[in-house]
């Protein structure tokens, strides 16, 4: 469940961008 938590936290930094 953890690599889920990063993935998200991927997206949203993608998405800040």
């Amino acid at each position: 469940m953890v690599y889920l938590l990063e993935q998200q936290i991927f997206l949203t930094l993608e998405f800040r961008h």
